[in-house]
């Protein structure tokens, strides 16, 4: 009986069935809901923090014929802006933007002790 099960047109029809449900499961979109909490008030709202941190400095790159700095993250060069700013300077350690039409000065938070090649 079980070697009728395996062979034939049966099988076909079965294995048709089987990936034509496959498909059907594959195609389905998960959907979710966010919850709430159920221990807040009803009347309770999230607040989602704006992010208003300061300009952070992290790196400046100074090579041949580029500049670039790394600012909040984002790496940009000359003319470029982030987080709201717009870059105009870049020199060893230190980067010029202009923000709300104010020129501020921006400084790698940990200096690197560094060196020109050849020097001692």
């Amino acid at each position: 009986m079980h070697s009728e099960l395996l062979a034939g047109p049966n099988l076909a029809n079965r294995l048709t069935l089987l990936l034509g449900a496959l498909a059907a499961l594959c195609a389905l979109e998960v959907q979710s809901e966010v919850l709430r909490d159920p221990t807040q008030p009803l009347d309770h709202v999230v607040l989602t923090k704006v992010d208003d941190s300061p300009l952070k400095l992290e790196s400046v790159l100074i090579a041949s014929g580029r500049r670039l700095a790394t600012i909040n993250g984002k790496t940009v060069s000359l003319n470029q802006s982030v987080a709201g700013v717009k870059v105009i300077n870049i020199v060893a350690g230190s980067v010029t933007v202009i923000a709300k039409g104010r020129r501020q000065q921006l400084f790698v938070s940990k200096p690197l002790n560094m060196k020109k090649a050849g020097e001692p």
